[in-house]
């Protein structure tokens, strides 16, 4: 009698199952522990890449990959800070402080005019500085009066006065006027004025 025709091919292919499998699986464990043991000892020295100096691995460099970009980040971030500086606190808190303070460099100006408007002598009333307080309310002038002559005291007296005429300045207590002969420029008043402003 022949054996049925489904049944054989069944016999067969698990005598090969059986015959292969212990191979097989002695070959798949020796080779994921081979890897394994590779993986804990030779690819950690194969692997090693020399950056700044010194050996890393590579999990090393991607830590140092994540803090050099974390670092380039907020130094690109300080960089438009210093290229945007209208987008700081600081200059918007420096906005209000000028705001307050009112326009110096225009009651300059209107002091400069003056100074040019009282004589036809180019550069008679010489500004050397001019210091300005704003705690205080307080701008400070010094200079001197020259190329005029003996006339230098009555010219540092119309400057003064003229000065008190501005509507931005409130006082200017206790001038000095005194006058000095140089060798060189002849008679001059040196001054030093101290402007209350409003």
């Amino acid at each position: 009698m022949l054996p049925a025709p489904d049944t054989a091919p069944t016999v067969r292919t698990c005598g090969i199952l059986e015959r292969v499998s212990l191979p097989l699986f002695l070959f798949a464990g020796s080779l994921t522990s081979l890897l394994i043991v590779a993986s804990a000892t030779l690819l950690p020295r194969l692997t090693r890449i020399e950056a700044d100096g010194s050996l890393s691995s590579i999990d090393q460099l991607r830590i140092r990959r994540s803090q050099l970009t974390a670092h380039v980040h907020t130094q690109v971030q300080r960089r438009e800070m210093l290229l945007l500086p209208l987008q700081d606190a600081i200059y918007d808190a420096l906005k209000a402080a000028r705001a307050g303070e009112g326009d110096l460099s225009l009651l300059q100006r209107k002091i400069l005019a003056q100074a040019a408007s009282l004589t036809s002598v180019p550069d008679a009333i010489h500004l050397d500085r001019s210091a300005y307080r704003a705690d205080q309310k307080l701008l400070v002038l010094e200079g001197d009066v020259r190329h005029v002559g003996p006339h230098c005291m009555t010219l540092l007296a119309a400057f003064v006065d003229q000065l008190t005429k501005l509507p931005e300045i409130a006082d200017i207590p206790n001038p000095v006027f005194t006058r000095e002969d140089d060798p060189a420029t002849g008679p001059h008043s040196p001054f030093s004025l101290t402007l209350h402003l409003r």
